[in-house]
């Protein structure tokens, strides 16, 4: 029970004139900020990001937004004709997948309103992370068809459920990235579905567009979650060339950067895990940069994602029983992928081109690493 001297300490200090000004600000503040946040027609404008967004980002979002970009982008991974000799994917040939806490039973297509006791397990499952270390594991242009089908099928069915979980902006830009780099992972395989292709590359430009407007800005409390978004933004620009996208995720870069990260290249997050989910941001923002001929913003990335590298040997723990190299948890550890996914980041073709500092050999075949064989 809060006894009467609490209640008239409590009161005396709210009668405090600066007290009183201050809490009052808070509250409106929070107020606008939950009818800005849950108010469709709101967030579709530039209100929500004058209020939120940081002040760096007002010369872009004050441009008037020309929808200005390359709708044929995905085809461009269609460097290679028509392969015939591939057979066609059966109905049933995935029937399970693998999410952040259990493996689920499919048939052939997710179902994309599937509950889960978890709400990881949500987010994994429309993240499409686990659909990425498929295709990574079983290259071919049956996994390639049946990839299409699962994105088209979810666009289909989720495009306009903006209140699921789906749609939070980390799982957005996850969605947005793990869709591109596994078209870019088969580019080799052709199936000769234009339409599909095209119907996916406009869901991604549309998808960003909502990610640009929802990026996880939250003032102090800021965390590595926009350097995901600014990712999914940049990526998709630059291959799209939407410079307005582009620019939005290049800005947040430049900016967030220094925040997250320190000086020697470690996360501040003091979590060994995610500084190995950061070092493959920086990694595959470096490659679309220099991808894409962004030769400015490249050396830039270069000089945070080498010291990352460096930091990434620094956890490495030689583990005598198995004969390998490992890293030990430190802190948090993140459910999007498992630790295998990213355990040799450090030995990956893009890595070792920044910081080899025993002449290693690239590893080729672990998790992520497979991606730029």
């Amino acid at each position: 029970m809060i006894s009467y001297e609490e209640i008239k300490c409590l009161v005396k200090h709210l009668l405090n004139p600066f007290n009183f000004i201050h809490a009052a600000f808070y509250w409106i503040k929070g107020i606008i900020k939950f009818f800005v946040m849950k108010t469709d027609f709101i967030c579709r404008t530039n209100i929500y990001q004058y209020f939120y967004y940081p002040s760096y980002l007002r010369s872009i979002l004050s441009k008037k937004i020309i929808l200005e970009y390359d709708e044929e982008y995905i085809k461009r991974f269609e460097d290679i004709p028509c392969a015939t000799e591939y057979p066609a994917l059966k109905e049933t040939s995935i029937t399970s997948i693998r999410l952040a806490t259990l493996e689920i039973q499919i048939n052939d297509i997710p179902n994309w309103f599937a509950e889960f006791e978890d709400i990881e397990d949500t987010f994994s499952l429309h993240r499409w992370g686990w659909m990425l270390m498929l295709a990574t594991n079983n290259p071919s242009l049956r996994i390639k068809e049946w990839g299409i089908r699962v994105m088209k099928d979810w666009f289909l069915n989720m495009n306009n459920k903006k209140r699921h979980p789906a749609w939070e902006s980390y799982s957005l830009s996850e969605r947005i990235v793990n869709g591109l780099l596994l078209l870019y992972l088969l580019r080799k395989y052709s199936c000769c579905e234009k339409d599909n292709l095209s119907f996916i590359g406009k869901n991604f430009i549309d998808m960003a567009i909502y990610l640009a407007n929802h990026i996880e800005f939250h003032g102090e409390y800021t965390h590595n979650h926009v350097l995901n978004n600014a990712r999914a933004l940049y990526m998709l620009g630059r291959f799209s060339s939407f410079d307005y996208i582009a620019d939005i995720g290049k800005m947040i870069f430049i900016n967030e950067t220094p925040k997250l990260i320190t000086t020697s290249g470690f996360l501040k997050a003091d979590s060994s895990n995610y500084h190995f989910l950061l070092l493959r941001t920086f990694l595959e923002i470096l490659w679309v940069a220099n991808l894409t001929g962004d030769i400015s913003f490249a050396e830039k990335i270069k000089l945070t994602a080498t010291k990352m590298v460096k930091a990434a040997w620094f956890f490495e723990v030689y583990n005598h029983n198995k004969n390998e190299w490992n890293y030990p948890f430190i802190g948090d550890v993140t459910p999007d992928f498992p630790a295998e996914w990213f355990k040799n980041i450090n030995r990956s073709k893009l890595a070792l081109s920044l910081y080899n500092p025993c002449k290693c050999e690239v590893d080729k075949n672990s998790g992520w690493n497979k991606i730029w064989n």
